[in-house]
């Protein structure tokens, strides 16, 4: 007959085992997160040499770092109404270079920005690097316009794929904007980390995006912009059911599905993305 002393030991030892082996795994995603989520690109060269005819560099500087934004001036400035253009994960600025050139709106202008790390951007992505890379572009736009800064996004708005709809979202949240056009946002990153590592793992994320925060935001605005969401029905990468749980929550956010439209291809839709721009 086994020993009860020693089968309670065999279980405590397995039980501290098991409890190391997921602790090791928590810290593991904890130390490497910033892998996990970003998927930095970085600009060749000769894109930075030679950029589109349709689009001015802007540099700037956030800390002691240099940054590359881009600018699509409005033939009638007077009348500007400004869009801040935020790319989706592993995308760049750049990747908006045919919907810019298609714009026949002489009033409309666009600041394309990357996030921190991405394009020509010094820094490592993170909510707070990201805002401060967004303040400091909008500031260097005025500056280059002769706008006020809190009068820039007023008539026009920000527009945000993915992980840049959040980026997009925080910024009106501190900006008066006019309208926010949000494609394929996620609810927050909380639960994206979920679906890939579970509960309790994904409480470990740091970087933590918040949508819904922001949303809440938006509501208590005196002058709350008009939002937009436009998903995809065939995304993979960030379900259908977060936009439309978005939508669902707070009621002035208009929300849109798109058939047979993926994730990274959503902003080759540029009549759709429009659309929402006009707003209602």
């Amino acid at each position: 007959m086994a020993d009860p002393a020693a089968v309670t030991f065999r279980w405590r030892r397995m039980a501290v085992i098991i409890l190391a082996m997921l602790g090791l795994f928590a810290l593991v995603l904890f130390l490497v997160q910033e892998q996990l989520i970003y998927f930095p690109r970085r600009y060749e060269s000769f894109e930075i040499a030679s950029p589109p005819a349709n689009l001015r560099p802007l540099r700037y500087r956030v800390g002691d770092g240099d940054c590359l934004a881009f600018m699509h001036l409005p033939a009638q400035p007077a009348a500007a109404r400004w869009w801040l253009v935020c790319s989706g994960n592993g995308g760049v600025a750049l990747d908006w270079v045919e919907f810019v050139a298609a714009e026949d709106d002489p009033t409309v202008g666009y600041l394309l920005v990357d996030h921190p790390g991405f394009g020509a951007n010094a820094g490592k992505p993170s909510p707070t690097t990201g805002d401060a890379t967004v303040d400091a572009a909008l500031a260097a736009l005025a500056v280059e316009t002769g706008i006020a800064p809190e009068a820039l996004l007023a008539r026009g708005g920000v527009i945000g794929h993915s992980l840049g709809a959040a980026v997009a979202l925080r910024a009106a949240t501190r900006h008066r904007i006019g309208t926010a056009v949000l494609l394929s946002p996620f609810t927050d990153l909380i639960a994206m980390a979920r679906r890939q590592v579970g509960w309790p793992f994904c409480h470990v994320l740091t970087h933590r995006f918040d949508n819904r925060a922001a949303l809440r935001a938006l509501a208590q605005q005196t002058q709350r912009p008009w939002v937009r969401i436009v998903h995809g029905e065939d995304d993979t990468i960030i379900p259908l059911a977060m936009g439309r749980e978005l939508a669902a929550e707070f009621p002035f956010a208009a929300f849109t599905a798109l058939p047979d439209v993926g994730h990274n291809d959503l902003i080759d839709h540029p009549a759709a993305i429009r659309a929402a721009m006009r707003g209602p």
